[in-house]
């Protein structure tokens, strides 16, 4: 078919639509086109941005709304759905897209705090100094101009916080590694991505969509679950974070860093995919480690929650951060344990599939 009739076919299909834009190729909204009958070309500037689509008013009266040649929809709301009729986006929800990707990398060490003495107070935080020995390492990655990001990990990694510098804002992992790989979404915008595509606009010229951005897509939430049985021998005190997990020892505390153990438990998906975690909120609490130095004495320090993805699932954790209040411990207990765990609520983990996200990206 000549190009001149796919674009009568697609001005009658879009003047049908009623505020929905669904057609089949909606995952990016740029038209694809053949020349002759080779194979499609690559993406090109799209013909369909001079097009001026027909929305529907209450009442059955109609107004065509003005697409500027530079590819930007202003419309009160357009939504987009794949070929199965999920949503893929609807501008009239917030709408995230992919604006960095890489692995994060080596920042800086912090120490655990340790009381300057025996006759002080431990609820001022005067009372606590830097333990005389490196503590936990911190991982990270800077974002130029953030307007409200979020993280996605695959690979181990717990939020610790930011580092601002003019307009750049760092973002800080620990207990994790230069093997953990990040895809950082943020609100869409007029990022200058290359490449032709489509930006919808909300009334005040604020962009809504930008299909130069993969948008986010999470494929499903999953909650922590409870925390491991109580252990008799500590108190009644869970000896896992998790219902069936585990306790992974990371480091004992030597000259060269702190002690670190990570409670895990892992959550199935679908097998064949790799799929990236973002915890929203997380929870923290006190780690009773019983063989902190490779021997049998305790230590009690703080811990905080993680998640991430994997290969077939994604996996909770808890694990060391640095910057927290280390301790003796003068129980009895024989095994590792954890201290005042927050039980409700739990937090909630959103996920993403990775394929299709570019990697690395910007």
């Amino acid at each position: 078919m000549r190009l001149a009739g796919r674009m009568d076919l697609f001005r009658s299909r879009l003047r049908r639509q009623v505020g929905t834009c669904s057609f089949p190729f909606a995952r990016s909204l740029i038209c694809r086109w053949r020349k002759g009958r080779g194979p499609a070309s690559p993406l090109m500037e799209p013909p369909c941005l001079g097009l001026i689509p027909t929305t529907r008013r209450a009442g059955g009266s109609s107004r065509r709304t003005a697409v500027s040649p530079m590819g930007t929809i202003n419309m009160s709301g357009l939504v987009a759905r794949l070929n199965d009729s999920s949503l893929l986006y609807d501008t009239k929800n917030i709408s995230y897209g992919l604006v960095k990707s890489g692995y994060l990398t080596y920042v800086e060490n912090w120490r655990q705090l340790m009381l300057r003495g025996i006759n002080v107070n431990p609820d001022l935080g005067s009372s606590w100094i830097d333990r005389g020995w490196p503590g936990i390492d911190q991982y990270g990655f800077t974002l130029e101009n953030p307007r409200s990001p979020i993280v996605f990990l695959v690979g181990r990694g717990i939020v610790t916080g930011v580092k601002k510098t003019g307009n750049s804002t760092q973002y800080l992992f620990a207990s994790s590694s230069e093997n953990t790989k990040y895809y950082c979404f943020d609100l869409m915008g007029d990022d200058e991505v290359s490449g032709p595509g489509l930006k919808t606009r909300d009334p005040s010229g604020g962009v809504t969509f930008n299909s130069r951005q993969a948008p986010l897509n999470v494929v499903t939430a999953i909650v922590a679950p409870l925390p491991g049985a109580p252990d008799i021998t500590s108190g009644g005190r869970p000896a896992t974070a998790y219902v069936g997990g585990h306790n992974q020892r990371i480091s004992y505390e030597d000259q060269n860093g702190a002690a670190n153990i990570h409670s895990v438990v892992d959550v199935s998906l679908d097998n064949g995919f790799e799929y990236a975690a973002f915890l929203p909120w997380s929870r923290s609490c006190g780690c009773v480690d019983t063989t902190y130095s490779g021997y049998n004495s305790s230590n009690i320090y703080g811990v905080v929650e993680g998640a991430y993805g994997r290969a077939g699932g994604i996996s909770f954790y808890f694990g060391a951060v640095g910057r927290t209040t280390q301790d003796q411990w003068y129980g009895r207990e024989v095994g590792v344990n954890y201290y005042l765990l927050p039980v409700d609520p739990r937090p909630t983990a959103l996920v993403v599939k990775t394929s299709g996200l570019p990697f690395p990206f910007n």
